[in-house]
């Protein structure tokens, strides 16, 4: 065989194997792939192209959208999780921390785009129960009863100074507070929503 016979036979060779290759990645690309398990990943940037969600093994997710993303732990359960941790922001731009009880809040805390902040808490029945937050001329303490009807009570800070407000069942309610004269004031009204 000549030397030109030869450098023919392993050029075509060459050739036949690059084909090979190039074909079974084209038409076969699953075949080869397998998953891999990275230890750490140290990067500046992630992106996610699966919808903007990230799920993790452990149970927990990256939701990210416009405005912000949540990361969310929970127990590895289906269809909900019952207990979960959320840390984020929402899509109103709110800083967020929260514990749920499958898709209801329990304890929210909260932080706007103003720096006011709030905790809510709600109870076993699903209704919220304590709202301590940020208002307009100071701070604000709220315990609510059991629904909108039910028993309340409300100390916050207006423009003239505090404010102590306490409602029972139905219309009937208590105010206490500074009014625009520097002087205290009480006013009640009665279960029909008539000042007394």
């Amino acid at each position: 065989m000549k030397l030109r016979n030869k450098l023919s036979y392993i050029a075509l060779g060459g050739l036949l194997m690059l084909i090979g290759m190039l074909a079974s990645n084209v038409f076969m690309p699953s075949l080869f792939a397998k998953p891999e398990y990275i230890h750490e990943i140290f990067c500046d940037r992630l992106t996610v192209v699966d919808g903007g969600n990230l799920t993790l093994e452990g149970g927990g997710s990256i939701m990210l959208r416009d405005g912000g993303g949540i990361f969310v732990l929970g127990e590895k359960e289906l269809p909900v999780p019952t207990r979960r941790a959320a840390l984020g922001v929402d899509e109103h731009g709110n800083g967020v921390v929260g514990v749920f009880d499958g898709i209801l809040p329990k304890v929210l805390l909260t932080v706007g785009e103003d720096g006011s902040g709030n905790v809510r808490v709600w109870g076993v029945d699903g209704q919220q129960k304590v709202l301590i937050g940020a208002a307009e001329h100071g701070g604000l303490v709220g315990v609510l009863g059991k629904n909108e009807r039910s028993a309340t009570a409300m100390l916050s800070v207006t423009e003239h100074g505090g404010r102590v407000s306490v409602g029972g069942k139905g219309e009937g309610q208590a105010v206490m507070r500074i009014n625009e004269y520097g002087n205290g004031a009480v006013s009640t009204w009665d279960k029909n929503g008539y000042r007394q």
